[in-house]
């Protein structure tokens, strides 16, 4: 399975599964983004 987050056309977080791979930064930790990335993922499930 891939997930990806998109924020203004720019994909922000992305996990792929199958391949192991993914891209995030640190910096989401500090700034809040990382909350808002966890929030979506969570209501997408619900």
């Amino acid at each position: 399975m891939k997930v990806s987050i998109t924020v203004y056309d720019e994909i922000i977080w992305m996990r792929d599964g199958f391949n192991q791979q993914g891209i995030a930064s640190q910096g989401y930790i500090k700034d809040g983004t990382q909350k808002k990335i966890i929030a979506a993922l969570e209501d997408a499930l619900a």
